[in-house]
């Protein structure tokens, strides 16, 4: 049985693995890791313009400081398994990012948009989070090899 504190850890291991396969920029400083995201300061904001496409819509909700402020965001082009970044601007961690990935992709169609809500609405219900292990798996169909924790 996998244990609960190694779920942020998994996280961290995809993230990572994505990063590496898609030539992304590094990472110059995590924080906030949790299971389903996480929060990092990088040079991100031109790499996102020209590999992923924008999305904006709902990130004013993406409050990990407690407080608004979200300024841009942006979603993988694919339609499972996307990873969707938020750009954040606050007084005490400056301009970070928030990563996390979407099982199904909100921008990717009506369909793909659906079946966000309905993985959205589980997690509220359910009080859970996306699971990362999961996530490994379907990285991996993509050809993305994140190490298993």
């Amino acid at each position: 049985m996998l244990r609960r504190k190694d779920r942020p850890v998994q996280f961290l291991k995809n993230f990572e693995a994505w990063r590496v396969f898609n030539f992304a920029p590094r990472v110059w400083h995590t924080f906030y890791l949790r299971d389903d995201r996480l929060m990092f300061q990088g040079n991100w904001e031109q790499w996102l313009d020209d590999h992923c496409d924008p999305w904006n819509v709902g990130i004013s909700k993406h409050q990990p400081f407690g407080r608004q402020t979200a300024v841009r965001g942006w979603h993988e082009p694919v339609p499972y398994c996307s990873a969707q970044f938020i750009l954040h601007d606050d007084p005490e961690h400056g301009n970070c990012f928030e990563t996390d990935v979407d099982m199904f992709n909100a921008a990717g169609g009506l369909g793909s948009m659906f079946l966000h809500g309905i993985e959205y609405a589980h997690h509220r219900i359910n009080k859970c989070k996306t699971d990362p292990y999961r996530v490994r798996k379907i990285l991996r169909r993509r050809g993305i090899n994140a190490e298993l924790v």
